[in-house]
Formats: structure tokens, sequence, C-alpha cells
């Protein structure tokens, strides 16, 4: 059975994180005008300039933000799998939205980073963001992400039809461009794209800065 969402228009920051909210596993949250035309041409330009379709790259990631302490001319495709996850995952509340990659600074991509952050504030601080693709015809296995206890909000720019998110044994249809869609990554799940075309998200990785939140979590 698949679950589809209805977009909710009239959601704010202020009743974003609920404990209703935070104990669903996924779900539709907010929408977002956006011009997935735009986010996916520089997604385009980007994945052709680091030739990252020269490997068999299926879920290829690109960095849009960076850490504290570096560069903002790092490697955004390969940064991630160069420090390796131990250290990646040690590391990733240094992210700083802020810090906007050297190839993300002034683009409409940058812009819609802002206005995502600006609706997770004050609830939440946003660390790690980046492109993540699915590849056509293309599923991760079911997995966890028990590394972090926080939700992680996902942006879908392009899709099809045929995107779905299993988690443990429910299948919940992903098929809202502009939507954000809020993820419990300790539970097991598994990002599927059956159609033709390329499922392209912007992840936005959190921590709180609700204390009383984060005792609950």
């Amino acid at each position: 059975m698949v679950e589809h969402f209805l977009a909710k228009e009239d959601v704010t920051s202020s009743s974003l994180v609920t404990r209703s909210n935070l104990m669903a596993t996924f779900q539709l949250i907010k929408h977002f005008i956006i011009n997935p035309n735009l986010l996916l041409d520089e997604w385009q330009n980007l994945t052709s300039k680091y030739e990252v379709f020269s490997t068999t790259r299926k879920y290829p990631r690109l960095l849009i933000t960076y850490p504290n302490g570096y560069s903002d001319d790092i490697d955004i495709v390969n940064f991630t799998d160069n420090l390796g996850v131990p250290n990646f995952n040690i590391l990733a509340d240094s992210f700083n939205v802020n810090n906007i990659v050297k190839d993300f600074k002034n683009t409409y991509t940058e812009k819609v980073v802002k206005e995502v952050t600006d609706f997770l504030l004050p609830k939440f601080k946003v660390t790690v963001v980046k492109y993540a693709g699915l590849a056509p015809n293309f599923n991760m296995g079911m997995h966890t992400d028990n590394h972090s206890s926080y939700p992680r909000f996902m942006l879908l720019v392009s899709g099809n039809n045929e995107c779905y998110m299993d988690i443990n044994s429910s299948r919940y249809n992903v098929d809202q461009i502009g939507g954000l869609y809020m993820l419990d990554r300790q539970q097991p799940h598994n990002p599927i794209n059956l159609g033709s075309t390329w499922r392209i998200m912007i992840h936005f990785d959190v921590v709180t800065n609700n204390t009383a939140l984060d005792a609950r979590l």
C-alpha cells in the first residue's frame, strides 16, 4: 500500500516541531514554491563539471555547505568519502549553513537553502546541506542512520510518480516537487526510484535549538 500526502501550505515554523510530528516516521510538512528547472540546471552543471557520472554512481551527492575550519573550495563530491563515514559523522555538527561552498555562492540553490533554513529556524540549526540524486530504477536498500537522533528534512527538486520511501513495512509516495519531507533516520528506510528519470533532493541535516525538545529525542 502506497501512502499519498497532501501538501500543507499553511504550516509555520512555530507549529513545525510538535511531539506528534517528531513521532512520525515520514511526513510532508511544507510546500515551497520553487523553480525546479533552475535548481536542476545548477545540479547538472556541477555534476558535469566534476564528471560525477564518469563512475557508476547511483546516489551522487554534492555538498552545499561546509564545516567550520575548512575552505569553501572543498571537494563537494568526494569530501564525505575521503574523510570516512565515522569521521564525517563526528564533524557533521560543525557544518554551518552560512558556509556555502564556492560553487553554490550567489546561486538560486543558495537562495532556496536560505528560504528552507529560515523556515526551520528557530527550532532547528541546519548543518549539512547537500544535493542527493537517486538514479532511475535504483534503490538504496533498507538501512538506518543511527549516528543521528535528529530528523532529516528533504526538499524534492525533481522526480517522477514512481519515487517512494519505504519505512518499516510502509511505502510512501514522494512526488511533490517543492515538498519538504521530514524523515526519522533511525527507522529502517529505503529510498526508491522505479521511474525512468532521476530523483533529485536537497537534504537538510539539523540539530535542535530547543533544549526541552532535545531531551525528548
